[in-house]
């Protein structure tokens, strides 16, 4: 088989299986109701997507992370992209107690993790930090504060 053949027969394989894995779930669930909270999750799929496929063509993303100036330049990049800014607002997380279910304590937990081996920090200087992070707590003087910001468009 000739090397333009091979690649035809790879191209129609490839979509036969990728037509058939999606229909699959709409033959699934065709018959069968979704259960309620799969249902309410699914809503978000497409938002997602799109966020998922638009943010890294208007954000440059560095080693240390997202633009650092991003709030600041986001509706405007976004206007640039063809979008039409519809709204813009900040979300404040913001805690004055590490409690074991808040916001602050599972970012601090996430930033513990991933600290030894950085710059020189060990697993025993993130234990150490979380554990003066919790007597701040305990004695009144724990501050957290993050602000996120929402841009709100349609294309």
């Amino acid at each position: 088989m000739d090397a333009a053949l091979k690649l035809w027969a790879v191209i129609l394989v490839v979509g036969a299986l990728n037509y058939l894995s999606r229909l699959s779930f709409i033959a699934f669930f065709a018959r069968r109701s979704m259960p309620p909270l799969l249902e309410r999750a699914l809503r978000y799929v497409p938002a997602a997507m799109l966020t998922a496929l638009i943010v890294p063509m208007v954000v440059e993303v560095t080693p240390q992370g997202l633009h650092p100036h991003l709030p600041k330049v986001l509706a405007r990049l976004m206007r640039a992209a063809g979008f039409t800014v519809t709204a813009q607002r900040v979300h404040v997380l913001f805690n004055t107690e590490l409690t074991e279910n808040s916001f602050s304590a599972f970012d601090m937990r996430a930033v513990a993790k991933y600290v030894p081996g950085h710059h020189g920090l060990t697993e025993a200087d993130a234990a150490a930090w979380l554990a003066d992070l919790q007597a701040r707590s305990d004695a009144g003087e724990f501050f957290y504060s993050l602000n996120r910001y929402v841009v709100m468009a349609t294309a």
